[in-house]
């Protein structure tokens, strides 16, 4: 399941968002926590997001580094889908959708489906800082090393991850590097940052039996084996659907 824990990453490395959710507060007394503060009041009111993205995973054990592009969008409270850019123009997009409760993967590339039961997965404080669920300065010190650099360290140990660094500009989060224990790094640059896009909720659903030919994968650890997909599903729609693309 390697593709989930680099998502665990990307969750991570797109906390910056996280902030977006929270509610604004008194000017924090640190400059540290008080940038964060200003990060967050500038996106507090938004209820829709999308933006550009640039995601640059570089793994230092393999010596790889992988660039990929694509869109994100937002939806409060707690629901979001990243559609990443197909490797060619025949290709179908992969994309990762939260619903709020569950995180679906699809993956046309190797025909499956990832259901991930969010609240039993290894993700939930990954998640949890993604719908603003989770009080950061609570959870993270937060330091300036650097000019218009936030650093989050967890204040508790992580196996997922060392260190996130947000980079600012303005008040608004230009880009955010998750370093993990070992090194390894995933980086998100935003642009075309939109915070008056109107997105209907329904882009924020998936039902398998619009791709009724792929295997799905379940993996609530609580479920011993994946379920097999029903084989008299009619097709609603192919994915990624156009039913409701944001304006």
């Amino acid at each position: 399941m390697r593709a989930l824990a680099l998502l665990g990453m990307g969750f991570l490395a797109i906390t910056a968002w996280a902030v977006f959710t929270l509610p604004t507060g008194t000017a924090a007394a640190d400059p540290a926590s008080d940038l964060l503060a200003q990060v967050q009041a500038s996106y507090a009111k938004a209820p829709h997001l999308a933006a550009r993205f640039e995601q640059t995973v570089e793994l230092v054990t393999f010596g790889t580094k992988k660039t990929t592009t694509g869109k994100l969008y937002v939806a409060k409270p707690g629901r979001f889908r990243f559609d990443y850019d197909p490797p060619r123009k025949s290709a179908k997009s992969k994309s990762f959708i939260y619903d709020g409760n569950t995180l679906w993967v699809v993956d046309p590339a190797n025909q499956q489906v990832v259901k991930n039961t969010v609240a039993n997965s290894q993700l939930p404080v990954a998640i949890a800082l993604w719908t603003g669920t989770a009080d950061l300065t609570k959870q993270f010190t937060v330091t300036l090393p650097e000019r218009n650099v936030l650093e989050l360290v967890p204040r508790q140990p992580s196996a997922a991850f060392a260190k996130l660094r947000l980079v600012i500009d303005g008040a608004t989060v230009k880009q955010s590097i998750v370093i993990d224990n070992n090194g390894n790094t995933n980086m998100f640059t935003f642009s075309s940052v939109d915070a008056n896009t109107k997105i209907d909720g329904k882009f924020f659903e998936f039902d398998p039996r619009r791709v009724p030919t792929y295997r799905v994968v379940d993996v609530d650890p609580g479920l011993s084996r994946p379920p097999t997909p029903k084989k008299d599903s009619r097709p609603v729609g192919d994915f990624p659907t156009r039913d409701f693309p944001p304006p």
